[in-house]
């Protein structure tokens, strides 16, 4: 049985080989970004931003799948148009145990 952290630590592995690939300015916000500056909070996702400038988002949406990171939400993927993009390193799933 896998641990929590040891399921989270993969994700985020997976986040930041994906975010290296691509070759961009990015950075890890959201609720891991408050947890590592040293305040306690509880999140189920990791959230990341890259710098849109000149980004193929085909290459970024290729990147993240290659690393098994998919849509929390169904149907999530944007049109060539949006700015913003809802994906999570859940895949594949882990059970997680305390």
């Amino acid at each position: 049985m896998m641990r929590a952290d040891d399921a989270l630590l993969g994700a985020l592995r997976a986040l930041v080989s994906a975010l290296d690939a691509l070759g961009k300015p990015a950075m890890i916000i959201g609720g891991i970004a408050v947890i590592a500056r040293g305040v306690p909070r509880q999140t189920i996702d990791i959230d990341a931003t890259v710098a849109a400038a000149d980004l193929d988002l085909d290459e970024v949406l290729a990147t993240l799948a290659a690393r098994h990171i998919t849509p929390r939400i169904e149907n999530a993927w944007p049109s060539p148009a949006s700015v913003r993009c809802c994906c999570s390193a859940t895949t594949p799933r882990a059970r997680l145990s305390r």
